[in-house]
């Protein structure tokens, strides 16, 4: 926030902009799950916030409402992990290592 003369309220915006999309599309990620199966919602989600992540320097160069932008939508494409992690730990693991492989996920 220094380098870029955020304020106190800009800074906790931009904080808050990952959850706000991850709250949204969280509710739906199962639903897209689904849809598309495990493995095609990880890559759409890895790659949505990978380019998110390649945006970001540019949107912070422009202005603050353009990173909160960036960041709200690296969090709705980062929602859908959540949902996807269980069906995939469901798949991939014995009931007894889920437990432990749940706490190790997230």
């Amino acid at each position: 926030s220094i380098e870029n003369n955020y304020t106190q309220l800009e800074v906790g915006w931009l904080l808050a902009a990952p959850s706000i999309g991850a709250i949204v599309t969280q509710i739906l990620g199962g639903r897209i799950c689904s849809s598309l199966g495990a493995r095609h919602t990880v890559l759409l989600s890895l790659t949505g916030m990978a380019v998110c992540c390649l945006l970001l320097p540019c949107a912070s160069a422009l202005s603050v409402s353009a990173s909160a932008v960036v960041l709200c939508a690296n969090g709705l494409f980062y929602g859908p992990m959540f949902p996807t992690n269980s069906v995939l730990l469901s798949r991939w693991c014995t009931a007894a290592e889920r437990g432990w492989a749940s706490t190790q996920g997230e």
